[in-house]
C-alpha cells in the first residue's frame, strides 16, 4: 500500500464526521457557540500534539505565518459553515462547500505555477458536477 493512502483515508473519515458533527451541534446551539465549543477541542488537539512521538519544534519567521493564517481563516470558514449548517441541509450544504479544494488548485496554479492538465479540468468539472448534483 502507498504510505499516503492509509492517512488520506483518515482524513476521508475525519473530515465527513468534520461535516456531520457541527449540524448535530447546530439543530441546537448557536454558530458562534459551536465554533466556540469546536475550538476548544482543537485546542485540546493541540496541545497534545508535543507528545506524540518525532515531534521537533520549528519556526520560520517567514512562512509561519502562513500557519497562523491558516487557523484564522479556518474559524472564519468554520463559523460560516456552522452558520449554514443552522439555516439549511448538511446534505446540501456540505457537498457544495467540498469544492473548496477547486480554490486551492487555482491558487497553487497562479501563486505556485503548478500545472493543470487537462485530466485535472475535467476532474475539477466533474467534482462541480457531482457537487451540484448531490447539493440538488
Amino acid at each position: 500500500m502507498k504510505d499516503w493512502l492509509a492517512p488520506t483515508l483518515v482524513t476521508i473519515v475525519c473530515y465527513g464526521l468534520w461535516g456531520f458533527f457541527p449540524k448535530l451541534a447546530a439543530n441546537q446551539l448557536d454558530p458562534k457557540n459551536v465554533v466556540i465549543y469546536q475550538s476548544i477541542g482543537a485546542v485540546l488537539m493541540t496541545l497534545a500534539l508535543p507528545f506524540l512521538p518525532g515531534f521537533k519544534w520549528q519556526g520560520y519567521e517567514k512562512t509561519s505565518i502562513f500557519a497562523l493564517l491558516t487557523g484564522i481563516i479556518g474559524v472564519i470558514g468554520n463559523l460560516f459553515f456552522v452558520a449554514a449548517l443552522s439555516k439549511g441541509k448538511a446534505s446540501i450544504i456540505t457537498p457544495l462547500t467540498a469544492l473548496y479544494p477547486v480554490i486551492t488548485l487555482l491558487l497553487a496554479v497562479i501563486f505556485l505555477q503548478e500545472t493543470l492538465t487537462i485530466r485535472h479540468g475535467v476532474g475539477i468539472g466533474l467534482a462541480i458536477i457531482a457537487a451540484l448534483l448531490l447539493g440538488a
